[in-house]
C-alpha cells in the first residue's frame, strides 16, 4: 500500500479493504477535505460511518476493483469522480452539496437513485458505463443541472410520465423544461430508436389552449446544445424542438436518418448548426427550411447530385 497526506488532501494506492485497520489514517489526518484512491482491492467500500471524513469534499477512485460504494458529502460544492472500476451501485447518504459526478468506465446500468436527491448538483456525467434508460422526470427534481452527459452508454429508452397529455408527451426529453439552467444535453453513442412519440410527420401541438402549459415561458431550461450524434435514430421532426428557444446547436450526426420534417417558422429562433452528417437523407430531402441556420452539415448521406 502507498498511502501521503498533505494537510488536508490525502491519496492511498493498492489499498486492500481485507486489512485491518484500512482507514485508520482518519484519526492521524482528521479534517481531511480531498481523498484520492487508486488500485483499491476489494468488493464494497463504505466511508459512511468514518467520523472524521465528516469535511471530505472532493472524492476520486480510478483503476480499482470495487462494485459497490457508500459515501456521505456534506460540504457544498463536493465533487466525486469514479474512472475505470465495475462499480454497479454508489448511494450517497445525508449528501446533499454535492455539485459535481463524473462517472466514467464503470457496470452502472442505471442512474444512481440518490442522485437525484442532490438538489444542489450542476453536472452529471455517467459515460462509457452500461446506462440503458434515463427518467427524465426525475432528473426534472435536479434544478440546478447545467450539464447531462451521457455519452457512450446502452440507453435505448427515455421515460417519461405517460399520463401527460400528447402534447407534453411529443419531445421524450419534455421535463427539461424544469431545469432553468440547463444548457448542454448529451446522449452520443447510445441506441435511441426515437426520440419523440407523435406522429412524425405531424407538426407537435405546442398546448395552446391548455391553462397548464405556457409556450411563452416553457424555456426548456435555455438549452444551447443537444447532442444526438451515433444512435439509431431514422426520423426526425424539427418542430419537436420549437420551444428550445436558445439552443444554439443540434447535432444528429452518424445516425441512420432516412426522413426529416420541418418548416422555417417551427425552428429555434437561435439555432445557427446543425449536423445531419453520415446519415441516409435522400437526394428528395426537403432542406429548404433549415436554409435559414448560418452552418448545416449533410456530409456523407446518400447521393444527392
Amino acid at each position: 500500500m502507498q498511502f501521503r497526506c498533505v494537510v488536508d488532501i490525502c491519496e492511498i494506492k493498492n489499498l486492500s479493504l481485507s486489512h485491518d485497520g484500512t482507514f485508520a489514517f482518519t484519526h492521524l489526518y482528521p479534517g481531511v477535505k480531498v481523498l484520492n484512491l487508486a488500485g483499491i482491492l476489494g468488493d464494497t467500500l463504505c466511508l459512511v460511518e468514518l467520523v472524521n471524513l465528516t469535511t471530505l469534499q472532493h472524492f476520486m477512485v480510478e483503476d480499482s476493483q470495487l462494485t459497490a460504494i457508500n459515501l456521505t458529502l456534506k460540504p457544498v460544492g463536493s465533487t466525486v469522480q469514479i474512472v475505470a472500476t465495475p462499480l454497479r451501485s454508489i448511494t450517497f447518504f445525508q449528501s446533499d452539496g454535492i455539485r459535481e459526478v463524473t462517472i466514467e468506465r464503470t457496470h452502472l446500468d442505471s442512474i444512481p437513485v440518490t442522485l437525484y436527491e442532490q438538489s444542489s448538483l450542476e453536472l452529471l456525467s455517467i459515460q462509457r458505463s452500461r446506462i440503458r434508460t434515463v427518467n427524465f422526470d426525475l432528473l426534472a427534481s435536479l434544478p440546478h443541472l447545467r450539464l447531462v452527459n451521457l455519452s457512450d452508454n446502452k440507453i435505448h429508452k427515455l421515460s417519461i410520465d405517460q399520463h401527460q397529455p400528447v402534447c407534453y408527451r411529443s419531445l421524450q426529453f419534455i421535463e427539461l423544461q424544469g431545469m432553468p439552467y440547463l444548457d448542454y444535453v448529451s446522449l452520443r453513442q447510445n441506441r435511441l430508436r426515437s426520440i419523440e412519440n407523435t406522429a412524425s410527420r405531424a407538426p407537435v401541438d405546442p398546448c395552446h389552449g391548455d391553462p397548464k402549459y405556457h409556450h411563452e415561458t416553457a424555456t426548456f431550461g435555455s438549452i444551447l446544445s443537444i447532442d444526438l450524434v451515433g444512435n439509431r435514430l431514422t426520423v426526425v421532426n424539427f418542430s419537436i424542438f420549437t420551444p428550445m428557444h436558445n439552443l444554439n446547436k443540434l447535432f444528429l450526426g452518424h445516425n441512420s436518418l432516412t426522413e426529416m420534417y420541418a418548416t422555417e417558422d417551427q425552428l429555434p429562433d437561435g439555432l445557427e448548426y446543425i449536423d445531419l452528417s453520415f446519415n441516409q437523407l435522400s437526394a428528395k430531402a426537403d432542406f429548404g427550411a433549415l436554409i435559414s441556420v448560418k452552418s448545416l452539415d449533410v456530409d456523407s448521406n446518400q447521393d444527392r447530385s
